[in-house]
């Protein structure tokens, strides 16, 4: 099973990729091999499978895309996770969600009947690579959407072999875990397993840290 992340620019250092596969090895017991793509390898534990990122002329979050790109990942079943996210249950059950084929997004924390959110996905290369391919036939098209969940949504969301996780396992740290609610926070869920820092705060930042997020989002 692959587990994939995506770094690129100043935004995220080494130490988002290294807690990520942290807190993915803490928290499973599936077998995964841990893939980081990035053009900076600074400071990533050798332990980590690196990728080149090379330069597609993207800006910011463009660049996620990346991932469905025919020969960027091994083929398989792979778990896609952005860095600002913090791990704090099990999550054999996501790694392990649907068929092999099958691509699972996650729903949008703010806009959930119309959006994915693209901070959690689990897709297989071989199957999916017509993601990469639809928007570099047209980038120019996909380019005037407000960003990658938005295109990813515009060519998977209903098609058959698409399924969405359980709302429950991954939440917004910023909105709280209630679908389409923003700013209404909650106390987390029992069957929560995944917070997403989209915006701001990020997880080291959030002032006296929770404790959730001191035992889950620091380096072994």
């Amino acid at each position: 099973m692959n587990v994939v992340c995506i770094k690129w620019g100043q935004k995220y250092g080494a130490e988002y990729v290294n807690n990520v596969d942290y807190m993915v090895r803490k928290h499973s017991t599936v077998p995964t091999n841990f893939i980081c793509i990035t053009e900076d390898t600074t400071g990533i534990k050798d332990s980590i499978t690196i990728k080149e990122l090379p330069n597609l002329n993207l800006k910011i979050w463009w660049n996620k895309l990346y991932i469905f790109k025919p020969g960027a990942l091994p083929e398989g079943p792979t778990l896609y996770l952005d860095l600002d996210v913090v791990i704090h249950r099990n999550i054999d059950e996501i790694l392990t969600y649907g068929e092999d084929d099958e691509f699972v997004g996650c729903r949008d924390f703010g806009q959930p009947k119309m959006w994915f959110n693209s901070s959690v996905m689990r897709f297989n290369p071989k199957s999916h690579s017509h993601i990469w391919d639809r928007f570099d036939a047209d980038r120019g098209e996909a380019l005037k959407l407000h960003g990658d969940q938005n295109f990813i949504t515009k060519v998977m969301k209903g098609k058959p072999g698409t399924i969405t996780f359980p709302d429950e396992w991954i939440w917004s740290y910023k909105w709280g875990a209630v679908r389409g609610e923003r700013f209404k926070k909650g106390n987390i869920a029992a069957t929560s397993k995944i917070a997403v820092f989209h915006g701001i705060p990020n997880p080291p930042t959030v002032k006296d840290k929770e404790n959730w997020i001191k035992e889950n989002w620091k380096c072994d």
